[in-house]
């Protein structure tokens, strides 16, 4: 009876330690890199947050996103910091010249190892359409309900700004694609008037050519003024300016080296 005790103690001393040798350990980094979104679709001005695990963080502290549009193009690539457990957390805008729609390709490269996973992404919002100096420029509206009609753009190069004009049934929040080749600022935001009233409202960047301008709107708007430090036709001049300015400065190089040739030459055939 002894000896019957004594090896059911035994069987459940080693069962027990089997049990320990296949329980993860509380905060345990993963085995292998995972990437994950934190949603499977995104739209226009939407924030895409980009998070999991390197695995480690012994290559080091930084790690790299890289995201592939549907047409094959870089959407976006950047550095991003691993925390010593391996976890990292990397965010960007939705949209951009680049934010075609489809399915795109989220690769995270770290310590010659490499994991991926996939969103996709549907622009919504009104396209307008802007000319100034005999070129189309556009702009993309989007609107967080169905309170807001969007009726048209105007842009006043005398005042660096656009008049956008809108009929709001209820209140809103817009969001407005702004290019800089059509009008930038050199602040951290445009100033934004609503009915002649400035308001609040956010920046942000969506890529190196597009800012995201962000603002709440009442019912009953009519116009939205936006602002800038520039608007594209001061650009004309400007680069005008510049090519006649190289074109000089590289006249009077060439004669100066002409100059300098002919005296040479002249010296070494008077000797």
């Amino acid at each position: 009876m002894t000896n019957i005790r004594f090896s059911t103690f035994l069987f459940s001393l080693l069962f027990a330690g089997l049990l320990t040798l296949h329980q993860p350990t509380f905060g345990q980094t993963p085995q292998g890199p995972s990437v994950k979104t934190d949603s499977e679709l995104f739209t226009t001005g939407d924030t895409i947050t980009i998070s999991g695990n390197a695995g480690s963080n012994d290559a080091g502290p930084l790690a790299e996103i890289v995201i592939w549009n549907p047409e094959g193009a870089l959407y976006r690539s950047s550095d991003v910091q691993v925390a010593p457990d391996g976890s990292f957390v990397y965010e960007t805008i939705a949209g951009g010249r680049q934010g075609v729609n489809g399915t795109y390709q989220v690769v995270l490269l770290y310590n010659r190892q490499q994991t991926s996973t996939a969103f996709n992404f549907a622009s919504s919002g009104t396209r307008l359409e802007v000319i100034v100096a005999d070129k189309s420029y556009y702009v993309l509206a989007h609107s967080a309900s169905e309170h807001t009609s969007w009726l048209g753009i105007t842009a006043h190069p005398e005042s660096k700004s656009l008049a956008i004009r809108v009929d709001t049934a209820g209140p809103d929040t817009l969001k407005l694609e702004l290019d800089k080749s059509l009008i930038d600022t050199n602040s951290n935001c445009f100033v934004v008037h609503v009915d002649n009233q400035i308001v609040d409202a956010r920046c942000a960047g969506i890529d190196e050519q597009t800012r995201l301008l962000s603002l709440r709107v009442p019912a009953g708007a009519d116009e939205l003024g936006i602002t800038g430090s520039f608007l594209v036709p001061e650009f004309a001049p400007l680069n005008m300016l510049i090519l006649l300015a190289g074109a000089f400065g590289s006249i009077m190089i060439g004669n100066r080296v002409l100059q300098f040739r002919n005296n040479g030459c002249s010296q070494g055939y008077k000797e």
